[in-house]
């Protein structure tokens, strides 16, 4: 039995992200808290449009010192997006209640633990920092899906021709497992990946990126008087310690500069 987690308030979502890039713009300026600062520290001004927290970063930034402050964030914010979810004990028939997080919440705070070294993976950091201040523990159902349909669109289009997509080819670069869950998942996911040959997909992030824009359509013929926001609730979900490596893995790895993939990314994380 799986608790179900709810998605996250536009609210709830604004003030994490709010807090979460002031912390990210102090480590691009070279600076961090170690995880030495207190909830009374973080404020709220400007009519909730700007998040700040008002002690001042003492320290160099350095990888552990980077963690800390991701951990301290988590370990005060979190407590507030904790809610009780209900389920039925398929054995017992009972309902059971347990305290959950909203999905992607807890693959973020694996993800946090990941911090690239800022000396030696400069690069990776930039591209680690893009990431985290647009999370999908952050980022609302139809923004995921939305660029989800952005990225295949511009990948699809352009695969065959462009170096920047090459990576998404690359059949040595795989996602472990994805293909063993997804085929068990329930209905819908299920029906996408036998509707046409289980040969359809293999272990790489392409096509990851396809089976999840399949279902997305095939919930838009499917159901089309439903929102689409549905499809990203349960994209995320069923697959939420899938969805953020894959887009790490295409920071990382893809050319973001490339006319198609920086629009791609620009809107999704220009999105509320």
């Amino acid at each position: 039995m799986k608790t179900v987690a709810k998605c996250t308030s536009e609210l709830g979502r604004r003030m994490a992200r709010g807090y979460l890039r002031y912390i990210i713009d102090m480590h691009k300026k070279g600076l961090c808290w170690q995880g030495d600062w207190k909830d009374s520290d973080m404020k709220v001004r400007s009519d909730g449009r700007e998040f700040t927290i008002t002690k001042v970063p003492e320290y160099n930034i350095s990888k552990d010192g980077m963690k800390e402050d991701f951990k301290k964030f988590f370990e005060i914010l979190f407590p507030y997006y904790m809610h009780e979810s209900e389920e039925t004990n398929s054995d017992s028939g009972k309902i059971e209640k347990k305290k959950v997080l909203p999905y992607y919440f807890l693959q973020f705070q694996q993800d946090c633990a990941e911090v690239p070294h800022p000396q030696r993976e400069s690069v990776k950091l930039e591209n680690f920092q893009k990431f985290l201040g647009s999370h999908p523990a952050f980022m609302s159902p139809l923004a995921m899906t939305t660029f989800i349909g952005d990225l295949f669109i511009s990948c699809d289009n352009l695969r065959h021709h462009n170096a920047e997509f090459l990576p998404l080819q690359d059949k040595t670069a795989k996602m472990v497992d994805w293909i063993d869950h997804a085929k068990n998942l329930c209905k819908p996911f299920r029906d996408i990946y036998y509707l046409v040959t289980s040969a359809a997909y293999e272990p790489g992030y392409w096509y990851f990126l396809n089976f999840l824009r399949n279902f997305i359509q095939h919930m838009r013929m499917d159901k089309p008087d439903q929102d689409i926001a549905v499809s990203g609730i349960m994209i995320g979900y069923h697959l939420e310690i899938y969805v953020p490596p894959f887009i790490l893995f295409v920071l990382n790895n893809c050319d973001m500069n490339s006319l198609f993939l920086s629009s791609s990314w620009n809107r999704f994380e220009e999105s509320q």
